[in-house]
């Protein structure tokens, strides 16, 4: 099975759920031994040596095209005369047609497999040409995170209306992308419900996001320490609002309680939206994240817009450490505070809980055992591609 593999970015460093969920599904089909997958990508600069390394490990071969996505001023300005979908018109590239076209007839691509909305366009056009197959992977649902996006803006601004506008575009166009796959997979049932409130799929099969499990497992006893952590990229704008609303509302009811409380953030660019102060310690990005998470008493994930699934608290609860929540962070997740996931969108709660688990030092390190058992029995990689793979070989073989 020859399967051309579309994404807007390089999974590696695996520095953010995107890249994780694009980077394990690549690995977990190139396992079949009867499955070759071409990976093409965007990328603005050439990446470096590590990057291909792991990418020629993982895949039977790798493409990079050479192209931005970036949201330059000349990109909205554009989307605003032409009332054009920027998300989408970015990274449109007559260089990656010609490249990929070439890729389709070298190593005969039987299977499209599209990560992110953005690349479905790309497809359908290989697809006017070729006789292949297209499955559409929902990451997430690109015109809702956009449309919670533009409602967290205040209402005067015109960034606000300029972003409904775009979910609006984007949103027929994900309607017509829906109809016109030849197979969906929704991350989750909930994204799987908006799916089908825009159109319905000619085939749908919910592919879960999932967790490596043996390597956030840890055989070591872990003493958990008077700490709260946030690992993920801020260099996406909902992360850092979620951070700043943390920092105004809840950490100084928090701190209040727990003078000795500290609150590490991990991740790229952390420094650049934070300082490390008595009670904060930014440490940025780092190569391996779990020590930090595996020692914390809690980790939260204080997101108010997005969609999809965060595989950032899967991680946590595969680790053995508790999380606190917003009610879009923790979408899709069908956890309870029994396994280990507690929600909230009140910032008085929100401390509350951190408050109990930080001082329970007990509750924390039982209800962590229970997290680690709650993803052990739902949230594997490997189980959950393998619905992929059983989907696209059954779609090769239909006449």
């Amino acid at each position: 099975m020859n399967i051309l593999q579309l994404s807007p970015q390089c999974p590696y460093p695996k520095t953010d759920g995107g890249k994780i969920g694009i980077a394990s599904i690549l690995e977990h089909l190139s396992l079949y031994e009867d499955v070759k997958v071409t990976f093409a990508f965007f990328s603005e600069k050439t990446i470096n040596e590590v990057q291909k390394s792991l990418l020629a490990q993982s895949s039977h071969r790798y493409i990079e095209i050479p192209h931005s996505t970036r949201n330059t001023f000349t990109r909205i300005v554009h989307s605003v005369i032409t009332n054009k979908c920027l998300y989408l018109e970015k990274h449109q590239s007559d260089l990656a047609i010609s490249i990929l076209t070439d890729v389709m007839i070298e190593e005969n691509i039987q299977i499209i497999h599209v990560d992110h909305s953005a690349m479905m366009p790309l497809a359908l056009e290989l697809q006017a040409k070729f006789p292949c197959k297209i499955g559409y992977r929902l990451h997430n649902i690109e015109w809702l995170l956009w449309h919670r996006y533009a409602e967290s803006i205040p209402e005067r601004e015109f960034k606000r209306r300029f972003l409904f506008n775009q979910a609006k575009l984007l949103k027929k166009a994900e309607k017509s992308f829906i109809e016109k796959a030849d197979i969906l997979f929704p991350i989750s049932t909930v994204d799987l419900q908006h799916a089908n409130e825009l159109s319905h799929a000619k085939k749908a099969v919910v592919v879960s996001a999932g967790v490596m499990i043996d390597y956030w497992k840890t055989s070591k006893k872990i003493v958990k320490k008077p700490t709260i952590v946030l690992a993920t990229t801020y260099d996406w704008i909902p992360n850092r609002d979620g951070l700043e609303w943390f920092l105004k509302e809840v950490f100084p009811l928090i701190v209040t309680k727990i003078p000795t409380i500290q609150f590490q953030l991990i991740g790229k660019n952390a420094e650049k939206h934070c300082t490390s102060t008595q009670n904060i310690e930014v440490i940025g990005y780092v190569d391996d994240v779990r020590s930090y998470i595996q020692s914390a008493s809690v980790s939260i994930c204080p997101l108010f817009v997005g969609s999809g699934i965060r595989i950032k608290i899967l991680e946590s609860l595969a680790a053995g450490t508790v999380v606190v929540s917003t009610s879009v962070g923790a979408e899709g997740i069908e956890a309870t505070e029994q396994d280990g996931l507690f929600v909230t969108d009140e910032a008085n709660q929100f401390a509350r809980y951190c408050i109990e688990l930080v001082s329970n030092t007990h509750k924390s390190q039982l209800l962590g055992q229970k997290a680690q058992n709650y993803t052990q029995e739902y949230w594997k990689w490997s189980t959950q591609i393998k619905k992929m793979y059983t989907e696209y070989t059954s779609l090769i073989h239909e006449e």
